[in-house]
Protein backbone atom coordinates (compact mmCIF):
# COMPACT_ATOMS: atom_id res chain seq x y z
CA UNK A 1 0.00 0.00 0.00
CA UNK A 2 1.63 3.21 -1.19
CA UNK A 3 1.69 6.20 1.17
CA UNK A 4 2.16 9.69 -0.25
CA UNK A 5 1.87 13.35 0.67
CA UNK A 6 3.99 16.25 1.89
CA UNK A 7 6.90 15.39 4.19
CA UNK A 8 5.46 17.15 7.27
CA UNK A 9 2.27 15.05 7.14
CA UNK A 10 4.03 11.79 6.32
CA UNK A 11 6.45 12.32 9.19
CA UNK A 12 3.56 12.73 11.66
CA UNK A 13 1.94 9.53 10.43
CA UNK A 14 5.08 7.40 10.45
CA UNK A 15 6.73 8.34 13.74
CA UNK A 16 6.22 4.77 14.96
CA UNK A 17 8.09 3.29 11.99
CA UNK A 18 11.48 2.26 13.27
CA UNK A 19 14.21 4.66 12.09
CA UNK A 20 11.86 6.86 10.03
CA UNK A 21 12.96 10.03 11.87
CA UNK A 22 16.46 9.46 10.39
CA UNK A 23 14.95 9.17 6.92
CA UNK A 24 12.91 12.36 7.41
CA UNK A 25 16.02 14.22 8.61
CA UNK A 26 17.91 13.06 5.51
CA UNK A 27 15.09 14.26 3.24
CA UNK A 28 14.98 17.67 4.93
CA UNK A 29 18.76 18.07 4.61
CA UNK A 30 18.64 16.95 0.98
CA UNK A 31 16.05 19.61 0.11
CA UNK A 32 18.34 22.29 1.63
CA UNK A 33 21.49 21.06 -0.15
CA UNK A 34 23.00 22.43 -3.35
CA UNK A 35 20.64 20.71 -5.76
CA UNK A 36 22.49 22.10 -8.79
CA UNK A 37 25.57 20.08 -7.82
CA UNK A 38 23.93 16.86 -9.06
CA UNK A 39 24.63 16.35 -12.76
CA UNK A 40 21.64 15.54 -14.95
CA UNK A 41 21.37 11.79 -15.39
CA UNK A 42 23.75 11.01 -12.50
CA UNK A 43 23.08 9.30 -9.18
CA UNK A 44 24.98 9.73 -5.91
CA UNK A 45 24.73 7.12 -3.17
CA UNK A 46 24.78 8.37 0.43
CA UNK A 47 24.90 5.81 3.22
CA UNK A 48 22.63 6.58 6.17
CA UNK A 49 23.01 3.23 7.94
CA UNK A 50 25.15 0.66 6.13
CA UNK A 51 23.05 -1.51 3.85
CA UNK A 52 19.84 -0.90 5.86
CA UNK A 53 19.18 2.73 4.86
CA UNK A 54 20.79 4.72 2.07
CA UNK A 55 19.86 7.56 -0.26
CA UNK A 56 20.23 7.68 -4.02
CA UNK A 57 20.36 11.39 -4.88
CA UNK A 58 19.63 11.97 -8.55
CA UNK A 59 18.73 14.49 -11.24
CA UNK A 60 16.97 12.53 -14.00
CA UNK A 61 15.02 13.80 -16.97
CA UNK A 62 11.36 12.83 -16.92
CA UNK A 63 10.04 10.98 -19.97
CA UNK A 64 6.73 10.23 -21.68
CA UNK A 65 4.88 7.31 -20.08
CA UNK A 66 5.44 5.04 -23.09
CA UNK A 67 9.20 5.11 -22.41
CA UNK A 68 8.84 4.12 -18.75
CA UNK A 69 8.32 0.70 -17.11
CA UNK A 70 7.04 -0.48 -13.76
CA UNK A 71 9.53 -1.57 -11.11
CA UNK A 72 9.13 -3.32 -7.77
CA UNK A 73 11.61 -4.09 -5.00
CA UNK A 74 11.85 -7.05 -2.66
CA UNK A 75 14.51 -6.06 -0.12
CA UNK A 76 13.81 -2.35 0.23
CA UNK A 77 10.96 0.07 0.65
CA UNK A 78 11.37 3.04 -1.70
CA UNK A 79 10.96 6.44 -0.07
CA UNK A 80 10.90 8.83 -3.03
CA UNK A 81 11.22 12.57 -2.39
CA UNK A 82 11.08 15.35 -4.98
CA UNK A 83 13.09 18.48 -4.19
CA UNK A 84 12.86 20.28 -7.54
CA UNK A 85 10.57 19.91 -10.56
CA UNK A 86 7.54 17.68 -10.94
CA UNK A 87 6.96 14.10 -11.99
CA UNK A 88 4.13 11.64 -12.25
CA UNK A 89 4.51 8.24 -10.62
CA UNK A 90 2.08 5.54 -11.66
CA UNK A 91 1.40 2.76 -9.16
CA UNK A 92 -0.44 -0.56 -9.33
CA UNK A 93 -0.37 -3.97 -7.72
CA UNK A 94 1.85 -6.69 -9.17
CA UNK A 95 -1.02 -8.90 -10.32
CA UNK A 96 -1.21 -9.21 -14.08
CA UNK A 97 2.06 -7.43 -14.85
CA UNK A 98 4.40 -9.08 -17.35
CA UNK A 99 8.01 -9.35 -16.17
CA UNK A 100 10.44 -7.80 -18.66
CA UNK A 101 13.59 -8.05 -16.51
CA UNK A 102 13.63 -10.77 -13.85
CA UNK A 103 14.58 -9.98 -10.28
CA UNK A 104 18.17 -8.72 -9.98
CA UNK A 105 19.86 -7.27 -6.89
CA UNK A 106 16.78 -5.43 -5.57
CA UNK A 107 14.31 -4.96 -8.38
CA UNK A 108 12.27 -6.54 -11.10
CA UNK A 109 10.98 -4.63 -14.13
CA UNK A 110 7.55 -5.02 -15.69
CA UNK A 111 5.68 -3.99 -18.83
CA UNK A 112 3.82 -0.69 -18.72
CA UNK A 113 0.72 -2.14 -20.45
CA UNK A 114 -1.43 -2.03 -17.31
CA UNK A 115 -2.79 1.38 -16.26
CA UNK A 116 -2.43 2.30 -12.60
CA UNK A 117 -3.19 5.21 -10.31
CA UNK A 118 -1.26 8.44 -10.82
CA UNK A 119 0.56 10.38 -8.10
CA UNK A 120 1.52 13.93 -9.11
CA UNK A 121 4.76 14.59 -7.23
CA UNK A 122 5.70 18.21 -6.49
CA UNK A 123 8.61 19.66 -4.49
CA UNK A 124 8.43 18.58 -0.85
CA UNK A 125 6.33 15.49 -1.54
CA UNK A 126 7.16 11.95 -0.48
CA UNK A 127 5.85 8.66 -1.89
CA UNK A 128 6.59 5.42 -0.05
CA UNK A 129 6.40 2.22 -2.07
CA UNK A 130 6.35 -1.20 -0.40
CA UNK A 131 7.44 -4.47 -2.06
CA UNK A 132 3.91 -5.18 -3.33
CA UNK A 133 3.68 -1.76 -5.03
CA UNK A 134 4.74 -1.75 -8.68
CA UNK A 135 5.62 1.84 -9.49
CA UNK A 136 6.64 3.76 -12.58
CA UNK A 137 8.54 6.93 -11.63
CA UNK A 138 9.96 9.76 -13.75
CA UNK A 139 6.91 10.22 -15.98
CA UNK A 140 6.81 13.70 -17.50
CA UNK A 141 4.11 16.17 -16.51
CA UNK A 142 3.59 17.61 -19.98
CA UNK A 143 7.00 17.95 -21.60
CA UNK A 144 10.13 16.20 -20.22
CA UNK A 145 12.08 18.17 -17.61
CA UNK A 146 15.01 17.79 -15.24
CA UNK A 147 13.94 16.97 -11.72
CA UNK A 148 16.00 16.59 -8.57
CA UNK A 149 14.99 13.86 -6.18
CA UNK A 150 16.32 11.32 -3.78
CA UNK A 151 15.19 7.75 -3.28
CA UNK A 152 15.88 6.46 0.20
CA UNK A 153 16.14 2.68 0.30
CA UNK A 154 14.77 1.44 3.63
CA UNK A 155 15.44 -2.24 4.32
CA UNK A 156 12.38 -4.43 4.86
CA UNK A 157 14.38 -6.02 7.70
CA UNK A 158 13.66 -2.87 9.74
CA UNK A 159 9.88 -3.35 9.75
Amino acid sequence: MVIFGYLDEIEKQLTALKRFPEVARYLRNFSKSNLNSIETGKEIKNVIDGTHIFGLDQAPMTEPREKRVYEAHKNYIDVQFVAEGEELIEVTDLEGLAVTTPYTHDYELYSNAKKGSIIHMKPGMVAIFFPEDAHMPKIAVGKPERIVKTVVKYSVELI
